[in-house]
């Protein structure tokens, strides 16, 4: 049986499939996440003022360890030698530590790296909305507007921001 997917003011938002045999207790209990209110600002704040230090390295380990998996991963569908693979795996090190960004206070160099490190997972994820990608003009470029993005997507879900 195929029901539609609500989100929280009623929008289909996908279809899901399940057996013919599933309950009504089952289907309310699968759809139910996709109806719930997002946290408000406020909300979204007591959260991160409630979560510990510790709670948020540990969420930016997640990520790094994801972050690290999905490059390997590129890096070996685009078939790069281990020295192609170090010259960018040395590049994203250093962009990620010196990451220009202008929020109109002029320009701002900001280590990346360390504020995930750190735990400041909520600022990582603005100085994430900021930063431009590599032109692509060297061989060691690789920070794509796709890798960026996909770092940010990885921080924004665990600090519910999008």
């Amino acid at each position: 049986m195929i029901r539609d997917i609500l989100d929280y003011q009623g929008n289909v938002v996908g279809q899901l499939e399940l057996p013919d045999t599933t309950s009504e207790e089952r289907w309310a209990e699968v759809l139910a996440p996709y109806a719930v209110v997002p946290p408000t600002t406020a909300e979204k704040l007591d959260i991160a003022i409630s979560r510990s230090v510790a709670e948020s390295r540990l969420w930016a380990d997640e990520i790094i360890e994801k972050f690290k998996k999905y490059n390997l991963s590129r890096f070996m569908q685009l078939g790069l030698t281990d020295q192609e693979a170090l010259m960018k795996s040395l590049w994203v090190h250093h962009r990620l530590r010196a990451v220009t960004v202008n929020l109109g206070l002029g320009d701002r160099v900001i280590d990346l790296l360390n504020l995930c490190i750190s735990g400041d997972l909520e600022t990582a994820f603005i100085v994430l909305k900021y930063m431009q990608p590599d032109d692509m003009s060297q061989p060691d470029h690789y920070l794509s507007a796709e890798v960026i993005a996909f770092i940010r997507d990885l921080v924004g879900e665990k600090t519910g921001q999008s």
